[in-house]
């Protein structure tokens, strides 16, 4: 399994404006990357409200490989575009979903590697609600959104998903939040979703909470994140055995403020963690060595470049 090097971060600012940035392991200069304007290549579509981003490892001789990104305007539309790793350019915006009766709110991209060739997954939650997923060969034309069988829960409908693929054969992990706050998982295929599982009645101790946002990776076992509504950013992560660990809290520091939106990442150098705050700061951390209780300091991403003021302030992330 070829780990990435390089961590890359995707935000959507207030303005609707898309910035990406990179973080170097190993820098010969800044370790940040200076923000980049995706618009201003990929083609301004409208005001981004939502973005999630996954890269497309080609085995271990291009580890950085391409990134797609997917983001959501405030028409409900939602959008698609590739960063080519060797050019750094982006491929213009083409809508996705535009089959689907109502507008999207959120969105989440995950690559997967079967034997050969690459596939995109993208899920989509709808304003009414509704979790939707579609599948395609990269490269190709994308394939028309299916409606995700819902979760359990009392108004069966979602507020958040989350995306993360592994193996070989390549399974999807899907993670959703669902409208009364409650956690949910499973592990399926093109065109397979089995129900949905609860998992804050699987993982022991600290239960979250009227969570918001969830974000995924899978490298070895699942890192999952979410934000509760509080504010407050919890992890937990899914064995290979399919069990869960408690509820452990990231934050070595409580003077960041209260997250909205949150971000997860492997790397060479560990597990990455994103996130957005009420007051439009973007943050950062890293963990080294995957431990299901270490905390770290979040650090101001925007600080650390040194970004120009019309960068952000920023409303959603999505980093891989």
């Amino acid at each position: 399994m070829a780990f990435p090097q390089d961590l890359q971060v995707i935000g959507a600012a207030t303005d609707g404006r898309l910035w990406h940035t990179l973080r170097f392991e190993e820098p010969s200069g800044p370790p940040w990357q200076r923000f980049g304007d995706v618009k201003q290549q990929a083609g301004n579509v409208g005001d981004f409200l939502d973005v999630d981003c996954a890269r497309e490892l080609v085995g271990a001789r291009e580890v950085e490989g391409d990134l797609h990104v997917v983001g959501v305007t405030g028409g409900g539309r939602l959008w698609y575009t590739v960063r080519d790793a060797v050019s750094d350019t982006w491929r213009p915006f083409g809508e996705l979903g535009a089959e689907v009766p109502s507008p999207f709110l959120r969105a989440a991209v995950t690559t997967a590697q079967p034997a050969e060739g690459t596939d995109v997954v993208v899920a989509g939650v709808t304003a009414d609600g509704g979790l939707w997923a579609t599948t395609w060969r990269s490269g190709s034309e994308p394939s028309p959104f299916t409606l995700v069988d819902p979760p359990p829960s009392r108004h069966r409908t979602c507020r958040a998903v989350a995306l993360a693929a592994q193996g070989d054969p390549a399974e999807t992990h899907l993670a959703a939040v669902s409208s009364d706050g409650h956690l949910w998982h499973t592990v399926g295929r093109p065109g397979h979703w089995p129900a949905l599982q609860d998992v804050e009645g699987s993982a022991a101790g600290a239960k979250p909470g009227d969570l918001t946002d969830v974000a995924c990776v899978a490298e070895v076992d699942l890192e999952l994140g979410a934000v509760a509504g509080d504010g407050h950013v919890w992890h937990t992560t899914r064995a290979t055995d399919s069990s869960w660990t408690r509820f452990t809290d990231p934050e070595a520091a409580k003077d960041v403020g209260a997250f909205t939106r949150i971000g997860v990442a492997s790397t060479t150098s560990g597990l990455h963690i994103c996130g957005v705050t009420g007051d439009g700061r973007l943050w950062h951390t890293l963990r080294m060595g995957f431990p299901s209780d270490a905390q770290a300091r979040f650090g101001d991403v925007k600080k650390v470049i040194n970004a120009p003021p019309e960068v952000g302030p920023f409303q959603a992330v999505g980093c891989a």
